[in-house]
């Protein structure tokens, strides 16, 4: 799915199967969700390969796919409402690009995963970890993309809150 979703022009199907395979990953290990998966993985190396995409560019794999374009290469090109809305300084509302009825349960359940996997790494042992920052990072390009979704903006900022305010690996809070 990395590299359909990765390798230009892709389709809505391998989007859904990435963004399934992300939530077979963070859900990875809960003893209510044991069954409930039809998701897996068949190395240590995919399931690396699946969250390493997810958390890394999976922002602008969404946006490339509300957009009506292909998959980015370098991140680049972008609609003219986006354009115009980032020549003005204004936030663009990603309710208003073109695919977004389409795509709404999928950028949904990928956020709410993404949140997910926020909290669970603040509350972790490995609190430092680069992985965390990794996902705050991804947590932060994707605000525009929690405005249309009014419930789940309090749980992500929750989830932040704990990221920022557990201690640091080196056992020292804020």
């Amino acid at each position: 799915w990395v590299e359909a979703v990765s390798g230009g022009k892709t389709h809505r199907a391998s989007l859904k199967q990435l963004v399934a395979a992300f939530r077979a990953a963070v859900r990875f290990g809960d003893d209510e969700s044991e069954g409930s998966s039809d998701m897996v993985f068949a190395s240590s190396h995919a399931f690396n390969a699946v969250m390493r995409f997810s958390i890394g560019q999976m922002d602008a794999v969404l946006r490339a796919h509300l957009e009506g374009g292909a998959a980015p290469a370098g991140r680049k090109g972008s609609s003219k409402a986006t354009r115009e809305g980032k020549k003005a300084g204004k936030a663009v509302r990603v309710d208003a690009l073109p695919h977004w009825r389409a795509l709404q349960p999928l950028v949904k359940s990928y956020l709410t995963n993404l949140v997910v996997f926020v909290d669970r790494l603040a509350s972790s042992a490995e609190r430092g970890s680069e992985m965390l920052s990794v996902a705050l990072g991804q947590l932060h390009r994707l605000v525009p993309f929690l405005l249309p979704f009014p419930r789940l903006r309090p749980k992500a900022l929750r989830a932040l809150l704990r990221a920022w305010a557990a201690p640091e690996a080196g056992g020292q809070g804020c």
